[in-house]
């Protein structure tokens, strides 16, 4: 800080990681393409797999943030740039411990698969008021992404896999049949947005705000070598396309009373276009080219909002109720052929969500805080298929009906002047699929999920926990 004008902030972060993959659960009856003595458990206290798998990811960014206060407001620059290169080996995708009959290590796996990620965005905003009636922000936002991924795939321990006398360690035979693919893509993205504050009188305000946004996005696919997983054919194919679209938000909030606000709101919401990762395991060079270069649609939402913000005895008790319904149209989704095993991304129809959300927060005592939240979300696809599945009338994804987190948080200073406290909470959840088909495979409950935290600060500067 040179002045009282001028504030510069640089901060820079860096992550390692060297940690071993994930273990998975198998489900259902056993596959007939394994060798007869492969083995598999449908225990969810055991694993069948026979590699760890391991990761090797170094991730680091740094910002430059420049705020300075002018006669007419106060601009900020917010300069970043990300860097990730993440490396994962041997990873172990089928949950089953393929063994050939000569006891040799299978590798139906990501034998290797580096991604790497570089990035650069800058942000120019300027904070402004006029009189007491009007506040508002106004800048524009530039990034430019690319990201790369080359992986190398095998699968042995299946029915007609092959195998050496003695295969490099980890790594399987060197004759199996292996799919070499790589990805690279190329972002672009630029936004011009203003948003203000209109105070109708002291207790109403009118605000809005409206972005335009403009996407590109270009890149390559290619296979180099086929094997028994994703690529049937040896090709090359690239891509390009761009989205130009606005979105919104215009609400109004009312103070009642001093202690009582209650607003309205609705947005329209925008997310780009893009393009599958890979479709090579569907035929040829000439039939998976078209597939790539295609691209799916931006989805869209429009929510619309009414809440209240309330506080009683004295500021101790907030109630935050809230009401939302959500339309969301050309969902995108994710799909897994698992005739070709290849992921293809794309659009599946309409969706809509509606609930309820309300936020308790009780100070009991100058040092006791309780709090509650709960959620109820009543959401369906209105149209769509996915794997060739009429999904209507289906729970969205990741969406639980019931959500009901309790907490209390407890801080006091000793007589000798440290601090000791304690803090939990307790979240419940109901069913949530990771699926549009709510498939009960693949899907999670939260029961009883407990966390709790004691600590003591034997000075401003030393905290100790246990958790």
């Amino acid at each position: 800080s040179p002045n009282d004008k001028l504030d510069i902030l640089v901060a820079a972060d860096l992550m390692v990681d060297n940690s071993y993959g994930t273990p998975r659960y198998f489900e259902g009856p056993r596959p007939d393409n394994l060798v007869p003595s492969a083995k598999f458990s449908n225990d969810f206290d055991a694993v069948a797999q026979d590699l760890d798998g391991s990761y090797d990811r170094v991730g680091m960014g740094a910002s430059l943030t420049i705020d300075y206060e002018t006669g007419i407001g106060t601009w900020h620059s917010i300069t970043a740039v990300r860097d990730f290169d993440g490396k994962m080996f041997n990873f172990d995708f089928d949950a089953v411990d393929a063994r050939t009959s000569d006891g040799l290590d299978s590798t139906e796996a990501f034998m290797y698969q580096n991604t790497t990620l570089r990035s650069a965005s800058q942000e120019i905003r300027l904070d402004w008021s006029l009189g007491d009636r009007f506040d508002g922000i106004a800048g524009l936002y530039y990034l430019d992404e690319d990201q790369y991924r080359i992986e190398e795939l095998a699968a042995s321990g299946l029915v007609g896999s092959s195998w050496r006398d003695d295969p490099p360690d980890g790594h399987g035979p060197d004759d199996l049949p292996r799919d070499i693919l790589d990805q690279s893509m190329n972002t672009k993205s630029f936004a011009l947005f203003v948003d203000g504050n209109f105070h109708l009188t002291d207790k109403a305000t009118i605000s809005g705000g409206v972005r335009w946004t403009d996407d590109e996005k270009s890149g390559s696919t290619q296979c180099w070598q086929v094997g028994a997983f994703f690529c049937a054919d040896v090709y090359k194919t690239s891509y390009s396309d761009s989205w130009s679209e606005p979105s919104w938000r215009i609400a109004f909030e009312y103070q009642a009373l001093e202690n009582i606000m209650g607003y309205l709101s609705a947005t329209r919401g925008y997310k780009s276009g893009g393009f599958s990762n890979s479709a090579s395991g569907d035929g040829t060079a000439e039939e998976v080219a078209p597939l790539l270069a295609t691209p799916y649609k931006p989805e869209f939402s429009l929510s619309y909002e009414a809440g209240l913000r309330m506080q009683f005895a004295d500021g101790r008790v907030t109630v935050n109720p809230t009401l939302f319904y959500v339309e969301y149209t050309d969902v995108q989704f994710l799909f897994l052929k698992q005739d070709s095993n290849s992921f293809i991304s794309g659009n599946i129809g309409g969706a809509t969500n509606q609930g309820i959300e309300v936020d308790v927060d009780f100070r009991a005592t100058d040092d006791l805080t309780l709090w509650a939240s709960y959620a109820y979300q009543d959401s369906e696809y209105t149209e769509g298929l996915a794997y060739d599945v009429d999904i209507k009338g289906n729970q969205l994804q990741l969406t639980p009906e019931n959500s009901l987190t309790l907490g209390f948080d407890y801080r006091t200073t000793l007589a000798n002047g440290h601090d000791i406290f304690f803090n939990g909470d307790l979240v419940e959840k109901s069913r949530q699929y990771d699926d549009a088909t709510n498939d009960p495979i693949a899907s999670t409950e939260f029961k009883n999920l407990l966390n709790l935290r004691a600590g003591y600060a034997p000075s401003k500067n030393v905290e100790v926990s246990l958790w």
